[in-house]
């Protein structure tokens, strides 16, 4: 009996994981991105492969009944069952698989540009795979499948990476501002936090310090990102110590980039860069934004108040 395992579910949720075991086993991979991204093709090819009687494993986001229903129609045709495998990984983990998927492709994900120019499938901004989750239907008995299978991404941690760091966000969790205003324009106007410095001289003999901030206020030009710079400089300056920084530079509000906290961009930046292993790796932060991009990331999380105590 010909058979046809249909893997469904939004993008970056880890359909290609699920997709090796059965090409592994003898099935034809039908999929977009192999066939240059075209719907067409996609079915042309599953035509094809339907007719030599192969199993074929289609791997395809397919969102909802009408996108299932031709293949469906197509695999009874042929005499051949379909088993359907849905995807069912939280939107968080697909974040972190989509930010990779950029750095193995020498994107970097902070390039809003770069991301939205690009032809490739497999690159797109956070709204897509908010878009995906939302039209997302998961299929039923009802669309004739022979069986339907939940399957989740798992991620597996690279057990060579041992290194850790302390990543730490700036705005209330290292520095004030004199003015009060949520983000300093000018060095001048900088004030480090009670125990901060202390902490940081000694915890950098024989640790990672990094820095990630979100900055919106530089899509407004206030400050620009010179004058962000200087600030972050300023305060690693009064701070005594040289914490390598990322900072989003893109506006509050849904995301429009992979690097605005809490999507995880910035922190799988430092993760690949420095093969950091995140279970040991330690994010202080001040917001619930900051606990939910430690999450992501994988990374433990501390308060600020709690870590400098």
């Amino acid at each position: 009996m010909q058979i046809v395992r249909m893997i469904v579910g939004p993008a970056a949720t880890g359909k290609s994981s699920v997709a090796k075991p059965f090409i592994a086993d003898g099935y034809v991979r039908v999929n977009r991105d192999t066939l240059g991204g075209s719907y067409e093709g996609l079915m042309n090819e599953y035509c094809r492969v339907l007719s030599e009687g192969k199993n074929i494993v289609l791997d395809n986001t397919h969102l909802t009944p009408d996108k299932r229903d031709s293949f469906i129609e197509m695999a009874h045709g042929a005499g051949a069952e379909i088993h359907c495998h849905v995807m069912t990984t939280p939107i968080e983990e697909a974040q972190v698989n989509a930010v990779l998927r950029l750095i193995s492709k020498g994107i970097y994900p902070m390039d809003t540009v770069a991301i939205s120019e690009s032809k490739d499938p497999n690159v797109f901004p956070p709204n897509v795979l908010f878009a995906h989750y939302k039209q997302f239907v998961k299929p039923t008995t009802a669309e004739r499948f022979d069986s339907i299978v939940d399957e989740r991404f798992v991620r597996r941690q690279d057990p060579s990476r041992h290194r850790h760091a302390f990543i730490f966000d700036y705005d209330g969790t290292l520095r004030v501002t004199r003015s009060g205003d949520k983000y300093p324009l000018d060095p001048s106007d900088i004030e480090i936090l009670p125990r901060r410095a202390e902490i940081l001289k000694d915890l950098a003999r024989g640790n990672l310090l990094l820095g990630a901030s979100n900055q919106s206020g530089v899509a407004k030009g206030k400050p620009t990102v010179e004058q962000a710079i200087a600030c972050f400089e300023r305060t690693n300056d009064l701070l005594g110590v040289d914490i390598e920084y990322l900072f989003c530079p893109h506006p509050a509000g849904p995301p429009v980039c992979w690097c605005r906290k809490p999507v995880p961009g910035m922190g799988i930046i430092f993760m690949e860069k420095y093969e950091l292993n995140p279970a040991t790796t330690t994010y202080i932060g001040d917001m619930k934004t900051d606990e939910t991009f430690a999450k992501r990331c994988g990374m433990r999380y501390m308060n600020a108040d709690e870590f400098f105590k």
